[in-house]
């Protein structure tokens, strides 16, 4: 399951990818469920064991910054996937 929210553009990637992984795959794999916040997000934290932290890669702002979503999977347990920074 995929939780967020971005540009409509890549919105429509996302949602035109899920749409071709689905279909190759001849069944549900991936769904991407929208934006989600306050207690219905608390209540999603505890159903997954990975959280991905998707950061703009660019090194001045990568080098930065820190995500507040670092922080929330982190007090929820969750195993962080994240891309590279010096920081």
């Amino acid at each position: 399951d995929i939780f967020g929210h971005g540009h409509k553009e890549s919105i429509k990637q996302l949602t035109d990818e899920v749409d071709r992984i689905n279909c190759k795959a001849g069944t549900e794999k991936v769904r991407y469920l929208g934006f989600k916040e306050n207690k219905a997000l608390q209540e999603i934290m505890g159903m997954y064991d990975i959280g991905l932290s998707t950061n703009i890669i660019d090194p001045d702002f990568a080098n930065n910054t820190f995500p507040s979503k670092t922080i929330t999977y982190m007090s929820h347990g969750l195993s962080i996937v994240s891309g590279y920074a010096e920081a």
